[in-house]
């Protein structure tokens, strides 16, 4: 806030929070707000204010008559340090308080320097009275030198850039140079400005300021908010600067680092179209996302952005979003989406014409032909879900593009957190942990996501939560997944359910699906015996729910429990090559909840087990209920008392390898596990 001599206007409208008194003789409570101002001389009474009111300060703050001391005013809090801002137009009084009173006490020498709000400004404020007019302010600089800082770093012998620190700057008076520029004065506030005639850059300077020629302040290591070029970025420093990146197109050749965390109010009309073709490295700062659109409208070709953090909420009726980009056409790295919620209500629920409306995903909404994803991380916390009516992907809602290298596992949650069987209120369809509808190439993903659609029991096939995959909802005839792994908790959907991909057209090779089975924790939560269940009603499989004639799935393996309600479901689908699949599905499903049996009974409760399918070699495997084992083939097992022992055959393993040819390799842990490539 600012203030002068003059009138510092405080008045704020008090607000009543709804509450009843039901009768409370003591109700509504008061309590005593005090006012501490310091040594300005300036009374404030003490106000009596009811309990969940804001206060109301009608009093102006006026510097004594008799005072030749200037002075600012910057705000009330609630302690004597000036640690905990109190604003006094929203915040409610709870309990007796003081406030006291902030002030700063400006002289003759300059002080409280800062760089322009302006977006990338190239202005340097600071505070200053006695500055008659403009002409009587000059200013030199000097350009810092800037030269690596080594530390000796004990593992590697050896000296290294600091991380921390990683440079060191000098100042040589050989440099000094006068600045041409433009100085505007705010005599009210008592504050000067000097905004140079071209950019000083992320450069540090060091100033000399006179006043009427005589040097009144020296101030070293001023860095300004650089020219966007390669060994000069610009710097975002404040929401302004962000903001200019997402409302202009922004050329490619235009370099930018992320220098604090910020909250973006990221509104869809106010980007629609334009295209960043910069380089955004975010340093590990995070951006917090509000109302209906991702942080850039499209990222273009030459557009890169890489370590950034994201949070926040963002909600749609437009088509296409995504946390990172609505549209993506370039390079996505390294992006760490901690707790984003995304949600979309275009298009109509599984009406594939209306795909160019919908389209949600945690990274970006659409991902199109040139458009790289790779080592992003989306969370599964509960505040971090993808919910959509059509195209719902954890990476992307639709992908036509390259989506890559996320070994360390994805964590997405479509749908809600928790949602209920035939829950009417989560109506998801095209929708997979990592893409909803994917037409380009999926390399090298571990999914550990889930997937929560209205879902399961619905006596009508094609309605409900349709393609529902645990890698992809949709694969389309070019679309090619190739060397995935899903071992989420869950995925559920209605009609064309897969564990990797619900309706697949196009191309899975190398992929695997499920989890080990482990015995429950808690054992008054028994729905934890089953981890990476695969159920739907219509055309479920272990890889892939439905096919069609231009499939081709080969080099798989699944270990997942596979489920339906009304059709024969498939261990991995109706037709594959090369592919193994584990019958395991020994456990019984309860109307209240998984209840597990012992090895071997019949399923029961209506739900019908799975069957092999074409070209697919079927190992009877009682082995996974172990909580070590989680793709373990090739073991004589023996099931006593409820416990599993076993020994090793290596020869069946390497038969199994075999079949599942090179994307699988033998764990040398236990000498029994066949995995994906790491």
């Amino acid at each position: 806030m600012k203030n002068s001599k003059k009138l510092l206007t405080l008045a704020t409208c008090a607000l009543v929070i709804g509450l009843v008194s039901c009768g409370d003789p003591n109700y509504p409570r008061t309590f005593n707000v005090d006012f501490e101002t310091g040594t300005t001389g300036v009374k404030i009474e003490s106000q009596s204010v009811k309990e969940g009111y804001t206060l109301n300060l009608t009093k102006d703050i006026q510097s004594p008559t008799n005072s030749e001391q200037y002075y600012l005013f910057r705000g009330w809090y609630e302690d004597e340090n000036y640690t905990k801002p109190f604003d006094v137009s929203t915040y409610r009084v709870t309990s007796n308080m003081t406030l006291y009173a902030k002030w700063t006490f400006p002289t003759t020498t300059p002080s409280e320097f800062s760089i322009g709000e302006d977006a990338f400004s190239k202005t340097v404020v600071w505070t200053q009275v006695g500055v008659e007019k403009e002409s009587d302010i000059t200013v030199e600089v000097i350009k810092a030198k800037r030269t690596p800082n080594m530390v000796y770093d004990d593992k590697l012998d050896a000296e290294v850039q600091d991380p921390d620190n990683p440079y060191i700057y000098t100042y040589n008076e050989a440099d000094k140079e006068t600045a041409t520029g433009k100085v505007t004065i705010d005599k009210e506030n008592y504050s000067v400005s000097f905004e140079r005639d071209q950019s000083y850059g992320g450069a540090k300077y060091k100033f000399y300021i006179y006043n009427k020629g005589t040097l009144v302040k020296e101030v070293s290591d001023i860095q300004f908010k650089g020219s966007g070029l390669k060994d000069d970025p610009y710097f975002v420093y404040n929401v302004n600067d962000l903001e200019y990146l997402t409302k202009n197109d922004i050329p490619s050749g235009t370099y930018v680092e992320l220098k604090s965390s910020l909250t973006l109010h990221s509104l869809y009309n106010e980007k629609r179209g334009k295209v960043f073709n910069g380089i955004l490295n975010g340093n590990g700062y995070t951006i917090t996302l509000k109302n209906n659109s991702g942080l850039f409208y499209k990222i273009g070709e030459q557009g890169r952005v890489y370590d950034v953090v994201f949070a926040g909420s963002i909600s749609s009726n437009e088509p296409s979003i995504g946390v990172v980009a609505n549209y993506n056409e370039g390079n996505i790295s390294k992006i760490n989406s901690l707790a984003v919620s995304v949600s979309s209500i275009g298009g109509v629920v599984n009406k594939i014409s209306t795909l160019d409306k919908g389209g949600a995903g945690g990274i970006v909404g659409t991902n199109l032909e040139k458009g790289v994803i790779s080592e992003c991380f989306v969370s599964g916390s509960s505040g971090n879900t993808i919910q959509g009516k059509i195209g719902v992907g954890g990476i992307a809602g639709i992908n036509y593009g390259t989506i890559q290298n996320m070994t360390d596992g994805v964590d997405p949650i479509v749908g809600a957190y928790n949602g209920k069987e035939a829950s009417s209120t989560i109506n998801n369809s095209y929708a997979g942990t990592i893409v909803g509808v994917n037409y380009g190439k999926i390399y090298g993903i571990k999914s550990e996501g889930k997937i929560n659609t209205r879902r399961c029991e619905n006596d009508v096939e094609g309605a409900g939560a349709t393609n529902i995959g645990g890698i992809a909802g949709y694969n389309g005839v070019d679309g090619v997944i190739e060397s995935c792994l899903f071992e989420g908790m869950r995925c559920v959907g209605d009609t064309n359910v897969g564990g990797i991909v619900g309706f697949n057209e196009g191309t899975i090779k190398n992929c695997m699906t499920g989890r080990r089975l482990r015995k429950p924790s808690n054992t008054e939560i028994l729905e934890r015996q089953f981890i990476s269940p695969i159920m739907g009603s219509y055309n479920v499989g272990g890889i892939a729910g439905k096919i069609s004639s231009t499939s081709k799935i080969t080099n798989v393996l699944s270990t997942a429990n596979v489920w339906s309600y009304h059709t024969q479901p498939y261990t991995i689908a109706e037709r594959a090559d090369n592919a193994i699949g584990v019958s395991h599905n020994f456990q019984t499903r309860l109307t209240e909840n998984y209840l597990g049996r012992t090895y071997g009974e019949v399923i029961s409760n209506e739900l019908v087990a799975p069957k092999a399918g074409q070209n697919i070699e079927i190992v009877d495997n009682s082995a996974f209920v172990d909580y070590r084992f989680s793709y373990c083939l090739g073991w004589n097992y023996v099931v006593e008392n409820g416990s599993v022992s076993g020994s090793a055959d290596t020869e069946l393993v390497n038969h199994y390898l075999g079949i599942l040819g090179d994307g699988f390799y033998k764990s040398s842990s236990y000498g029994c596990t066949v995995k994906l490539p790491a």
